[in-house]
């Protein structure tokens, strides 16, 4: 098999070049099947060695003109470099493939050195073949005339075998998994909740500070949504609406408290200009929200008309809106 990056070795590139002529399907088809068979028969017989003109065109299944793909492959090299066959300098006449043993693979070269063992005994592969049908032939015809004699050996007419070894024991089969209850762990915990579980989880109002509590319950007034739930996601998007409010108190001359609750106010009039739905809390606190919607409340505190909120997506989705609607508030602490 041809290693990779043959395709750019350039003497491939003057391979396929003068066997274009030759083949209709194109000379870099032609050049890979050639070489592909040539190699193919050099790893089989773990030799380098192809043979003369005829035979190398003979391996590679060559129909084109006598001598022809042996000169192409002679003159791969150019001027100035060995081909991709050489003549063989031991067999004038005959050729070789030009540095086999750098590119063979490990079980062409395993292969020789066996080969070469082979030969240093003096063992042809009649005789390597001979040997081991034998082999397999005496080890049937122990087991054929085997009889179960407890610790004794066995003698046939030309043959001493061993009692067979006994079957070893069965592996124990595993142990059945533990079965993990669906939501849980296996061990009475219950699983850890992901990130989109915890951002929808309902938050007690009750359990608020005052002044976090305080805003919750405007923005139920505000938006017209009295039996809204907290979220999670909301809770965290109040506090994080209170953080930026602060760093924008010199500006407004007003607490973050007073800012945040304009916000909330402000997302309540942006409704007359979106559909007329419910509005989720985080909406209000949004970068691009925030500074809108506190303006819009105080152009109508003082009495100005409020800038419009359009282009601001405050509308919830279906799933969303199903919880406010379902969903009923703990009762709120007396004072």
């Amino acid at each position: 098999m041809a290693r990779p990056g043959l395709v750019r070795n350039r003497k491939f590139a003057r391979l396929a070049r003068a066997l274009e002529s030759h083949c209709q399907c194109g000379g870099e088809i032609a050049a890979a099947g050639a070489l592909e068979l040539l190699w193919g028969a050099a790893y089989e017989n773990a030799s380098e060695y192809v043979g003369d003109a005829i035979d190398v065109e003979n391996l590679a299944r060559w129909r084109g003109p006598a001598g022809g793909l042996v000169t192409a492959l002679l003159s791969a090299g150019g001027d100035d470099a060995v081909g991709l066959l050489e003549e063989d300098p031991d067999h004038p006449g005959h050729y070789r493939i030009h540095d086999f043993w750098d590119h063979a693979p490990d079980y062409v070269r395993k292969r020789r050195l066996r080969e070469n063992a082979r030969e240093e005994k003096g063992l042809t592969l009649s005789d390597v073949r001979s040997a081991a049908g034998k082999r397999g032939a005496a080890v049937g015809k122990c087991r054929a005339t085997a009889q179960p004699l407890a610790g004794q050996l066995l003698v046939s007419d030309q043959q001493t075998c061993a009692l067979p070894l006994p079957l070893p024991l069965p592996l124990p089969l595993p142990e059945d998994p533990p079965i993990v209850p669906q939501g849980g762990n296996g061990d009475g915990r219950k699983r850890p909740k992901g990130r989109r579980e915890k951002a929808r989880e309902v938050v007690d109002v009750t359990t608020l500070p005052e002044a976090e509590a305080t805003l919750v319950k405007h923005w139920r007034e505000s938006c017209g949504v009295p039996r809204a739930a907290l979220r999670q996601v909301e809770l965290e998007a109040l506090r994080q609406g209170l953080a930026d409010c602060k760093q924008l108190e010199q500006e407004f001359g007003e607490n973050e408290h007073r800012l945040a609750r304009r916000a909330i106010s402000g997302l309540g009039l942006s409704a007359h200009h979106m559909d007329g739905g419910y509005r989720e809390l985080h909406y209000a606190f949004k970068p691009d929200n925030l500074r809108r919607f506190i303006e819009a409340d105080r152009a109508r505190a003082d009495g100005r008309r409020p800038p419009s909120a359009g282009g601001v997506k405050t509308t919830v989705r279906d799933e969303d809106r199903q919880d406010l609607l379902s969903f009923t508030p703990p009762p709120e602490p007396t004072e």
